[in-house]
């Protein structure tokens, strides 16, 4: 494979989340775990989230990696750490999932079928007040369900004996 090649993929994990405004050329470290992850090399031979750190650490300029040190270094650790040694031949092969790796979304988040809203809209789950404001075949009161009925018959809100009184 090309270093053309290689830097493509490495361009394309380097800039995954980093938002369309920035273009960035260097690997961050959570950049580094999903290319490991979405190449399909997380958990083969000894290569786990600790030593992808770890190689992330041997490989940094400042704070991230740069292509050439992805290239030089990253690629022959990653091999080592997969295939047990950094032979041409293990290198290649990690050299191949990288360039035919991509960047993945790991989102779970779908859209509902069947949508929320009849399980909103259903009068039977609503309470407190809410159920009020409708009556039993679901249909709105209008207004009658909205306000308070200022009653004048000289009783207290919520008095129980209304009428039973004789003078």
């Amino acid at each position: 494979m090309s270093d053309s090649e290689i830097k493509t993929a490495f361009l394309a994990f380097a800039n995954f989340g980093a938002g369309s405004g920035s273009k960035k050329e260097e690997l961050e470290s959570k950049n580094l775990t999903k290319l490991v992850k979405d190449c399909g090399l997380f958990n083969k031979g000894k290569l786990n989230g600790a030593e992808v750190d770890m190689i992330f650490t041997r490989c940094k300029s400042k704070r991230n990696i740069p292509f050439e040190n992805f290239r030089d270094k990253a690629i022959p650790q990653l091999a080592s750490a997969v295939h047990g040694n950094s032979e041409s031949a293990s290198i290649q092969k990690i050299v191949d999932a990288i360039v035919n790796g991509a960047p993945k979304s790991n989102s779970k988040a779908t859209i509902s079928a069947t949508g929320g809203v009849d399980r909103m809209t259903d009068t039977k789950n609503y309470t407190g007040s809410h159920a009020h404001r409708f009556d039993e075949s679901g249909k709105g009161k209008g207004a009658a369900g909205r306000e308070d009925k200022v009653s004048s018959d000289g009783y207290v809100q919520g008095y129980s004996n209304k009428g039973t009184y004789k003078n």
